[in-house]
């Protein structure tokens, strides 16, 4: 048996059959960096930020970028994606209601942290308002560690 077929042999394959990574890199990431400057702005906490990333290097497989609403319910009341797939925890982008208000459907929208670094891009596909206080129960009795990601934001992209 070959080397490299002994180690797929032994791999585990990622959540869904399909490691995702949605990193940019070469001349592709340069022109995205320039168009970044267009773009509307959003800062992300430091925990969006690790969200983005893990997303980015196929540590959220098999999610391709945060969760829409479809998604988003499914997994706060089903536990699963809505394509059957185990997933417990809901993968969001909170803002805050300024942010929401300056954002529409189609956006492209640049990712910077509070460091002023940029760190993704993304096309906006749609916005959810949340109630807090219904957010705080549903977080609460299904999903106790994501709550303090919830705790000031109530607009998810």
């Amino acid at each position: 048996m070959a080397a490299n077929e002994t180690i797929n042999n032994y791999t585990i394959q990622p959540h869904g059959g399909e490691l995702i990574n949605r990193v940019v890199e070469g001349a592709e990431r340069e022109t995205l960096i320039e168009a970044a400057k267009s773009f509307k702005k959003i800062t992300l906490n430091p925990w969006a930020i690790s969200d983005l990333e893990l997303i980015g290097i196929g540590g959220f497989s098999p999610l391709t970028g945060f969760m829409g609403e479809a998604d988003y319910t499914k997994v706060v009341e089903d536990t699963h994606l809505e394509n059957g797939l185990v997933w417990s925890i809901p993968i969001t982008l909170p803002v805050t209601e300024d942010e929401a208000a300056k954002l529409e459907v189609g956006d492209d929208v640049a990712l910077y942290g509070e460091d002023g670094e940029l760190y993704g891009t993304l096309k906006l596909e749609g916005m959810t308002k949340k109630k807090k206080r219904k957010m705080f129960m549903v977080q609460l009795t299904k999903h106790i560690l994501v709550l303090k990601k919830f705790m000031t934001k109530v607009t998810f992209i």
